[in-house]
């Protein structure tokens, strides 16, 4: 007997309404501090397939023209990052990199912290614990 759920074909419509949803899901709040050229991302939510756009679009909206950004995303509210999410931060890197600016990432849970350094993007990108240990130890260089 075959199981109608296993063999259901959901029509795209509804697959396009998945990723609405799940996009809505992921909470981004930016401050901007022109004067210092700094741009703190806090995440709330999972950054995943559906939600990692939304993080793109944010960073190029604040990013996109500017020199020398120190971009910093607070990960304290993120339980799970998919690989789409941590492409996302290699290419923003990327970005800002040719635009003389740089990413670090900080509040990574346990959990993050260990994909974090098995994927060895410790040697790409610096990470600290919280924003006040950022705030205190030297910014990172322009490598």
């Amino acid at each position: 007997m075959i199981d109608d759920d296993v063999n259901d074909k959901r029509p795209i419509e509804s697959l396009v309404t998945m990723a609405e949803s799940a996009a809505k899901r992921l909470q981004i709040e930016v401050q901007d501090d022109a004067l210092s050229n700094e741009v703190t991302v806090h995440l709330t939510g999972r950054l995943d397939i559906f939600t990692f756009r939304s993080l793109a679009e944010q960073v190029d909206a604040r990013c996109k023209d500017r020199q020398g950004v120190h971009l910093i995303v607070d990960l304290r509210g993120v339980p799970f990052v998919a690989s789409s999410g941590w492409s996302a931060f290699i290419a923003v890197r990327g970005r800002l990199k040719r635009q003389e600016g740089h990413l670090t990432l900080v509040g990574m849970s346990e959990e993050l912290k260990r994909v974090f350094f098995a994927m060895k993007l410790n040697d790409l990108i610096p990470a600290y614990n919280t924003l006040a240990e950022l705030k205190v130890l030297p910014k990172p260089g322009k490598d």
